[in-house]
């Protein structure tokens, strides 16, 4: 059953205000990341998982833009190891290279975004997992 609206809520509390929220844009981003998402490669949960990976992030970008619905402010941030800090004035700089993956495009823009990009990634164009003949199937793997 696919993922609905107050599951989408419920799972992404952040997410939960329906003033910044509005029902409209969250069932939107729910069906089109089901039309995005090739439904083979998954199993049911898993599906589930991507399309709310997929929604949370559209909804953060919407946001971070003001949103044609009035969004949440500030995109999420990005950071990654520390690079370098000073303690006067205080001042770090992050190794965002550790948590960036450079053809991810748009999707390194929001935490929601690298997780469902990565979740791709496995379940696609990620290394084949081929078991020898007789051994029983696993779901997301090619089996040769």
């Amino acid at each position: 059953m696919p993922l609905s609206s107050s599951d989408f809520r419920q799972r992404y509390p952040a997410f939960g205000d329906t003033v910044k929220y509005p029902p409209g844009s969250v069932e939107l981003y729910i069906e089109l990341a089901y039309d995005a998402l090739n439904k083979r490669r998954f199993t049911d949960k898993w599906l589930d998982f991507a399309a709310g990976l997929y929604t949370a992030h559209m909804l953060t970008l919407d946001g971070a833009q003001g949103g044609a619905q009035g969004g949440a402010q500030g995109a999420d941030s990005l950071s990654g190891l520390v690079q370098s800090a000073n303690v006067d004035s205080v001042s770090v700089t992050f190794d965002t290279a550790s948590v960036v993956d450079m053809n991810a495009g748009h999707w390194n823009e929001t935490t929601y975004g690298r997780r469902y990009y990565r979740l791709l990634r496995m379940f696609g164009a990620g290394p084949v997992h081929v078991l020898p003949r007789g051994q029983p199937r696993v779901p997301g793997f090619h089996h040769g």
